[in-house]
């Protein structure tokens, strides 16, 4: 199913690259949102993501802007890969 390669390609992009940004200040998870979350992705779909953060006080910590642009690097890639 689509939805299930989506999700195992975010996955595995990130458990490559998250040693790079080392240690997040704080628990978090990113959830899909939408068509993602209802299982029902279709190629051409946007991707409805959250970034969810257990400590609201490391919002300004430098940490999650460098998650972003990798999450936003990696969607961007798999818009030709998938």
């Amino acid at each position: 199913n689509y939805t299930a390669k989506v999700i195992e390609t975010i996955d595995s992009h990130f458990s490559y690259l998250m040693p790079f940004l080392g240690e997040p200040p704080a628990k978090w998870a990113l959830i899909g949102l939408g068509s993602l979350g209802r299982g029902e992705l279709l190629p051409y779909s946007d991707l409805d993501v959250a970034l969810l953060v257990s400590d609201e006080h490391t919002r300004q910590d430098p940490y999650w802007q460098k998650l972003i642009s990798l999450l936003d690097q990696t969607l961007h890639m798999m818009d030709s890969s998938i």
